[in-house]
């Protein structure tokens, strides 16, 4: 049997306290096959309708919510990604294994399942294993999932680790 050569694992979290399952899938297939992780958290936009209605309510002289929202992820993608490296430092024990396991984390601003696939791509990712709620089909095809979107568009295989709500 071929093993296939999985060097680079995406993993996107939203950080939920399901995340860790997740996590915690991630890091034994990197362990067992000498592979390194790619932690991603994707800060999405707001909706047009939550910000038609945040502009409504602003003061006159205030940034609008578009501009808002880029000088606030920006000024939180520093935390943020500092609590995804105590998140996982946390999973992992100590801050040697994530050194050694963790090629690197990202936080980046925009729609969650396309951000994971070009970020799959950019780090040439070999498996991207993601936490799911497990919709029905129905659901997903009327509301759409982040996983069941990234599973379809992806070039790579998905792992899908089943949580409940």
């Amino acid at each position: 049997m071929v093993i296939p050569d999985i060097k680079t694992i995406l993993y996107p979290t939203d950080l939920s306290r399901h995340g860790k399952k997740v996590f915690s899938y991630s890091e034994v297939i990197a362990a067992a096959l000498g592979a390194q992780i790619v932690v991603l958290h994707v800060v999405e936009p707001l909706s047009k309708q939550a910000s038609a209605v945040i502009d409504g309510i602003l003061p006159s002289g205030i940034d609008d919510t578009g501009t808002m929202h880029r000088k606030g992820v920006e000024a939180l993608k520093e935390t943020i990604e500092e609590e995804v490296r105590g998140y996982c430092i946390e999973l992992l024990g100590d801050s040697s294994k994530f050194d050694a396991l963790i090629k690197t984390v990202e936080v980046i601003d925009g729609l969650c399942a396309q951000v994971i696939l070009d970020r799959a791509g950019k780090h040439d990712a070999d498996l991207i294993v993601m936490g799911t709620h497990g919709h029905s089909a129905f659901s997903d095809m009327l509301l759409g999932s982040v996983a069941h979107k990234v599973v379809h568009r992806a070039s790579v295989p998905v792992t899908l680790v089943p949580f409940k709500s």
